[in-house]
């Protein structure tokens, strides 16, 4: 079954340094220190002799800016891929790229202009890139971290609609989001935070219609729309 857990909560309360634990992004903090583990497939991913650049190959990031790599379109997709070994030439590539912008929904509109740098797109089909380039290198897992808080709201529902047939296709995905319905129609986990501690954790029905917490009571009732 899908497993779509939404990180919610207010802003600097931790939900992206606790999703950047998950690819071990955190590494690059100075200071930065881990205490307890994290297991995926029932291995502990902190643990001392873990390939940190095997355990990446498994997941996928999405950031909150798509950030574009200054190559064509065709070049930012296949980049994963090329550097995982993962197309080996340059037919493989081509399907992995197709396929990747498919799922994505953006093999229609930039299907004859694949080399066209990447910068040439709009805010909305850069962010659907960032996820086919996150999709080309087929991970077990993919992180969304506020996907959508850079967008204009015209374009935010292209990008949420894409993570949605994603969900419905069975991905596993860890989602910070501050897109309170998306949160509670497509995610079947919800974790709340509260100043880096997890503060409430549920099925969204009940996070959402009852919740236990007086934090996430008031973070949910009394923010405006």
């Amino acid at each position: 079954p899908n497993t779509v857990t939404a990180f919610i909560g207010p802003s600097g309360c931790g939900k992206s340094t606790f999703l950047r634990l998950f690819n071990r992004m955190n590494d690059y903090v100075e200071g930065f220190k881990m205490e307890g583990k994290i297991k995926i497939s029932g291995n502990n991913i902190y643990k001392k002799n873990i390939n940190v650049e095997e355990l990446r190959k498994e997941i996928g990031m999405v950031f909150q800016k798509p950030n574009p790599f200054p190559k064509s379109i065709y070049d930012n997709i296949s980049y994963g891929p090329k550097i995982h070994g993962k197309g080996e030439t340059k037919s493989e590539l081509d399907v992995i790229v197709e396929n990747s912008l498919k799922k994505a929904a953006l093999w229609e509109e930039v299907k004859d202009r694949l080399d066209e740098p990447g910068t040439s797109l709009s805010g909305g089909q850069q962010q659907r890139a960032a996820i086919a380039r996150a999709l080309a290198i087929s991970p077990e897992i993919l992180l969304f971290d506020e996907p959508t808080s850079s967008l204009d709201p015209e374009l935010v529902d292209e990008v949420l609609s894409v993570i949605r047939n994603l969900a419905e296709q069975g991905k596993t995905m860890l989602v910070v989001t501050h897109e309170m319905e998306f949160a509670r129609t497509v995610s079947n986990n919800v974790i709340f935070l509260h100043d880096g501690l997890v503060e409430e954790e549920g099925h969204p029905d009940t996070v959402f219609t009852n919740p236990q917490s007086e934090r996430c009571r008031n973070f949910l009732f009394n923010r405006r729309e």
